[in-house]
Protein backbone atom coordinates (compact mmCIF):
# COMPACT_ATOMS: atom_id res chain seq x y z
CA UNK A 1 0.00 0.00 0.00
CA UNK A 2 2.80 2.53 1.36
CA UNK A 3 4.62 1.06 -2.22
CA UNK A 4 1.57 2.18 -4.22
CA UNK A 5 1.26 5.51 -3.05
CA UNK A 6 5.12 5.99 -2.98
CA UNK A 7 4.76 5.18 -7.13
CA UNK A 8 1.42 7.41 -7.68
CA UNK A 9 3.33 10.85 -5.94
CA UNK A 10 6.86 10.67 -5.54
CA UNK A 11 8.45 12.32 -8.19
CA UNK A 12 12.49 13.73 -8.16
CA UNK A 13 12.66 17.87 -7.23
CA UNK A 14 13.00 20.05 -10.21
CA UNK A 15 16.66 20.39 -11.15
CA UNK A 16 18.14 17.74 -8.69
CA UNK A 17 18.61 15.65 -11.42
CA UNK A 18 20.60 17.97 -13.05
CA UNK A 19 22.47 19.74 -10.21
CA UNK A 20 23.74 16.26 -9.43
CA UNK A 21 25.23 15.14 -13.29
CA UNK A 22 26.90 18.63 -12.28
CA UNK A 23 28.75 17.82 -9.73
CA UNK A 24 32.49 16.47 -10.12
CA UNK A 25 32.83 15.30 -6.32
CA UNK A 26 32.06 11.95 -4.37
CA UNK A 27 28.35 12.43 -3.55
CA UNK A 28 25.95 10.18 -1.06
CA UNK A 29 22.98 9.76 0.64
CA UNK A 30 22.37 9.93 4.36
CA UNK A 31 19.11 9.60 5.69
CA UNK A 32 17.07 8.88 8.51
CA UNK A 33 14.97 6.33 6.66
CA UNK A 34 15.63 2.71 6.04
CA UNK A 35 18.15 1.57 3.38
CA UNK A 36 15.18 -0.11 1.95
CA UNK A 37 13.09 2.80 1.83
CA UNK A 38 16.24 4.79 0.53
CA UNK A 39 16.54 2.55 -2.27
CA UNK A 40 12.87 2.59 -3.14
CA UNK A 41 12.39 6.13 -3.17
CA UNK A 42 15.45 7.05 -5.10
CA UNK A 43 14.44 3.98 -7.96
CA UNK A 44 10.71 5.33 -8.54
CA UNK A 45 12.49 8.90 -8.89
CA UNK A 46 15.19 7.68 -11.34
CA UNK A 47 17.91 8.85 -9.41
CA UNK A 48 19.39 5.87 -7.94
CA UNK A 49 22.40 5.24 -10.54
CA UNK A 50 23.55 8.44 -9.62
CA UNK A 51 24.63 7.53 -6.11
CA UNK A 52 26.07 4.55 -6.25
CA UNK A 53 26.41 2.39 -3.21
CA UNK A 54 27.30 5.53 -1.26
CA UNK A 55 23.51 4.96 0.83
CA UNK A 56 23.78 5.43 4.28
CA UNK A 57 20.71 4.97 6.66
CA UNK A 58 20.64 5.82 10.30
CA UNK A 59 20.17 2.18 10.71
CA UNK A 60 23.52 1.62 10.13
CA UNK A 61 24.77 3.58 12.97
CA UNK A 62 24.19 4.11 16.89
CA UNK A 63 22.76 7.42 17.05
CA UNK A 64 20.64 9.43 13.94
CA UNK A 65 19.61 13.00 13.86
CA UNK A 66 20.47 15.10 15.45
CA UNK A 67 23.53 13.03 16.65
CA UNK A 68 26.14 13.33 13.79
CA UNK A 69 27.19 9.99 13.41
CA UNK A 70 25.32 9.33 10.12
CA UNK A 71 27.07 12.20 8.45
CA UNK A 72 30.36 11.11 10.48
CA UNK A 73 29.77 7.65 8.81
CA UNK A 74 29.08 8.50 5.67
CA UNK A 75 32.03 10.63 5.39
CA UNK A 76 34.23 7.89 6.38
CA UNK A 77 32.84 5.63 3.96
CA UNK A 78 33.26 7.97 0.96
CA UNK A 79 36.98 9.09 2.20
CA UNK A 80 36.24 12.20 2.78
CA UNK A 81 37.33 14.88 5.93
CA UNK A 82 33.56 15.95 7.37
CA UNK A 83 35.42 19.68 7.21
CA UNK A 84 35.27 18.91 3.73
CA UNK A 85 31.72 17.97 3.39
CA UNK A 86 28.71 19.52 2.27
CA UNK A 87 25.59 18.49 3.36
CA UNK A 88 21.79 19.44 1.68
CA UNK A 89 19.36 19.39 4.32
CA UNK A 90 15.98 19.90 4.47
CA UNK A 91 14.91 19.52 8.22
CA UNK A 92 16.11 21.33 11.16
CA UNK A 93 17.37 18.04 12.84
CA UNK A 94 19.36 17.53 9.72
CA UNK A 95 21.00 20.65 9.62
CA UNK A 96 21.99 20.27 13.44
CA UNK A 97 23.48 17.15 12.64
CA UNK A 98 25.68 18.38 9.90
CA UNK A 99 27.10 20.66 12.02
CA UNK A 100 27.74 18.73 14.82
CA UNK A 101 29.65 16.42 12.33
CA UNK A 102 32.00 20.12 11.45
CA UNK A 103 30.10 19.95 7.89
CA UNK A 104 28.56 22.69 6.18
CA UNK A 105 25.62 22.73 5.70
CA UNK A 106 23.07 24.51 2.98
CA UNK A 107 19.41 24.22 3.46
CA UNK A 108 16.50 23.64 1.09
CA UNK A 109 13.45 24.61 1.25
CA UNK A 110 12.00 23.80 -2.35
CA UNK A 111 10.27 20.21 -1.25
CA UNK A 112 6.75 20.65 -1.40
CA UNK A 113 6.55 19.63 2.12
CA UNK A 114 8.41 22.99 3.31
CA UNK A 115 5.87 25.60 3.85
CA UNK A 116 6.72 29.43 3.64
CA UNK A 117 8.55 29.91 6.89
CA UNK A 118 10.71 26.93 6.40
CA UNK A 119 13.60 28.60 4.81
CA UNK A 120 14.04 30.83 8.14
CA UNK A 121 14.05 27.55 10.45
CA UNK A 122 16.87 26.17 8.52
CA UNK A 123 18.66 29.50 8.68
CA UNK A 124 17.98 29.86 12.78
CA UNK A 125 19.34 26.37 12.93
CA UNK A 126 23.02 27.27 11.19
CA UNK A 127 22.47 26.91 7.50
CA UNK A 128 25.54 28.38 6.17
CA UNK A 129 22.58 29.64 3.26
CA UNK A 130 19.06 28.33 2.05
CA UNK A 131 18.15 27.72 -1.06
CA UNK A 132 14.64 26.79 -2.69
CA UNK A 133 15.57 25.72 -6.32
CA UNK A 134 17.76 22.60 -6.95
CA UNK A 135 19.69 24.98 -9.88
CA UNK A 136 21.24 26.88 -7.52
CA UNK A 137 23.41 24.77 -5.72
CA UNK A 138 26.19 25.62 -8.39
CA UNK A 139 26.23 28.97 -7.65
CA UNK A 140 26.03 28.01 -3.52
CA UNK A 141 28.55 25.62 -4.09
CA UNK A 142 31.26 28.69 -5.10
CA UNK A 143 29.91 30.75 -2.49
CA UNK A 144 31.02 28.60 0.44
CA UNK A 145 34.58 27.67 -1.25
Amino acid sequence: MIEAGFRQSLAPIEGVAEALDSLTLPICVASSSSLEQIRQKLEITGLLGRFGEHLFSATMVARGKPAPDLFLYAAQQIMTAPDRCLVIEDSPTGIDAALAAGMTAIGFSGGSHCGPEHGVRLQRHGAALVMDDMLELATAMAKLT
